[in-house]
């Protein structure tokens, strides 16, 4: 189970994972330029889709300001989505806490989609 500020999880209907096995590492990360973990990989399974379909990780500003979306077509299986801290213009965020979120679309009839946000530290 996730403790305190570790994560938020929101199942899709039915209590179906779509999402699951989410994780961010490193974090937090520093992107200063040294080689050193100056990104991060937002990792995950992604169940019940059975063809390629858009799957969106987008980084928000604890504000809620969308700065980055990272949009890949997969299908079904373990994920991987890099994240090197920078915005949509490629400038780069200021040091802080961001949410990452992961929206997946499904096959299954009966399972509308999955969104599943977790938190991510910037530091410099």
């Amino acid at each position: 189970a996730a403790g305190p500020g570790s994560g938020l999880e929101i199942l899709a209907l039915g209590g179906r994972r779509v999402v699951d096995q989410v994780q961010v590492a490193p974090n937090p990360f520093t992107p200063n330029g040294d080689s050193i973990n100056d990104q991060t990989t937002i990792s995950f399974s992604l169940f019940k889709v059975h063809t390629t379909r858009p799957v969106k990780v987008s980084i928000f500003s604890l504000d809620g300001r969308r700065v980055r979306t990272i949009e890949q077509t997969v299908s079904g299986g373990a994920q991987a989505f890099a994240w090197d801290d920078r915005d949509d213009q490629g400038a780069l965020v200021p040091p802080g806490l961001y949410l990452a979120q992961i929206d997946a679309e499904t096959d299954a009839a009966d399972v509308s989609g999955q969104r599943v946000a977790h938190l991510v530290g910037v530091v410099y």
